[in-house]
């Protein structure tokens, strides 16, 4: 399962927070990877990995300061 999340206006983004709510944890073995993309000058996008979530990590608060140009894209990506 992957869910993406577009943001705009990335000035003005520091830090990003990715959280589950603990409604529905993860299956034993399992946790999310989240990574995040920037459009580079040529067209394509640069994915980086931000960290994880895990049911003993269900949150995480991601630096993403200095990013600039067009649209920040989130990935969770459930493995």
């Amino acid at each position: 399962m992957k869910v993406v999340c577009n943001i705009v206006n990335t000035d003005n983004v520091n830090h990003v927070v990715v959280f589950m709510t603990g409604a529905s944890p993860f299956p034993d073995g399992y946790g999310a990877a989240v990574f995040f993309s920037v459009p580079a000058n040529d067209g394509t996008f640069a994915w980086h990995l931000l960290g994880f979530l895990v049911n003993d990590k269900p949150s995480a608060i991601f630096k993403v300061s200095g990013l600039k140009n067009g649209k920040l894209n989130f990935v969770t990506t459930l493995t």
